[in-house]
């Protein structure tokens, strides 16, 4: 009797073993899954459904502590993600590859995060807003990277200045999906709501396109953004 005990005792403690190893792997599965979808708005396979022609997609999406649209574009790129992924690492060059930035200055470099002082031209020059914001970068196990762009508090222009970018292989690897969603809200009173999320499509579409351009080495004109 004794070692029937012992055999029951073993066999549910394995069974508790077991499922336990389940949930655990169930749990990192789910984890994986929802930060790859955390971001509002269409998820990849759609995303990917819906660029044209023109190697693009942009939408407006909701941001729950917002009332105030920010926008998610997308492009498919003809690249590997490390080569795409550079485009964004180069923050002291935003300058020279992004057009709506005319200054664009390191502050601080650690690892994967930066800390960076930008201006922005508006009303065609006749202003500037400017942003210190901080960027970090990572990688997960499947193979995307992920860059945060946040404002710090009080060192700017800007009420909200939130940019998060997600770059996912596809087609074992010699493409990549480059998605921006956009989050900015200048410290400009009365500005119409309408502008401020037409603003925030403009400035994603801008971040997809100039990424494909320069990943893929592609000559382009302001017009093409």
């Amino acid at each position: 009797m004794p070692k029937t005990i012992n055999h029951m005792n073993a066999y549910i403690y394995f069974l508790h073993y077991f499922f336990a190893v389940c949930l655990s792997l169930i749990g990192f599965t789910s984890r994986v899954y929802a930060d790859k979808t955390a971001m509002p708005g269409l998820d990849i396979n759609d995303t990917i459904a819906h660029i044209g022609q023109e190697g693009y997609f942009v939408e407006s999406v909701s941001f729950p502590d917002s009332d105030i649209a920010g926008a998610h574009a997308a492009s498919l790129i003809d690249a590997p993600v490390d080569r795409v992924a550079q485009v964004v690492r180069q923050v002291e060059y935003f300058k020279d590859i992004f057009p709506q930035f005319v200054e664009s200055k390191i502050l601080s470099r650690v690892g994967k995060t930066s800390e960076a002082r930008l201006e922005i031209e508006i009303l065609g020059g006749l202003g500037k807003l400017w942003v210190e914001m901080r960027q970090r970068e990572r990688t997960d196990p499947l193979g995307l990277i992920y860059f945060q762009q946040r404002g710090l508090a009080q060192r700017g222009s800007f009420d909200r200045y939130q940019f998060d970018i997600r770059i996912t292989p596809q087609n074992g690897g010699t493409q990549s999906l480059f998605e921006v969603w956009s989050m900015v809200i200048p410290n400009i009173p009365l500005v119409p709501q309408s502008i401020l999320e037409q603003e925030n499509k403009k400035a994603a579409r801008i971040v997809s396109r100039v990424a494909r351009f320069k990943a893929m080495n592609i000559a382009y004109k302001p017009q093409d953004l």
